[in-house]
């Protein structure tokens, strides 16, 4: 995991060993990224009423907007929904309003 970058700017990332005795092989090519921009922090309460249900068990991407994302390199999606999570014991019956869509993993 990289920490502290800064948003909206250029890297070059090298990877290189640690050789017995402390010494180290030559870097590797380049590795050039871009980070995006700063999301801005969840607040507290989120209304999610806008995005729509996604489903858990069926193939399909689960598009959420603002500081909410799914990454694509991972085995784990935020999913949204309304009542109770479709596994019994894996989340809340509701949202905290009542009746409307929150996001669960």
């Amino acid at each position: 995991v990289l920490a502290g970058l800064s948003a909206e700017t250029t890297y070059d990332i090298y990877v290189r060993e640690q050789c017995l005795g402390g010494g180290f092989s030559t870097n590797s090519c380049p590795l050039t990224i871009h980070t995006r921009c700063s999301p801005r922090p969840p607040t507290l309460l989120t209304d999610f009423n806008a995005v729509p249900i996604c489903h858990a068990i069926c193939a399909g991407d689960c598009n959420l907007s603002g500081p909410w994302f799914n990454s694509q390199s991972d085995e784990m999606d935020w999913i949204s929904w309304s009542g109770p999570t479709p596994t019994s014991l894996t989340g809340p019956d509701d949202d905290v309003e009542g009746g409307g869509h929150y996001l669960y993993l």
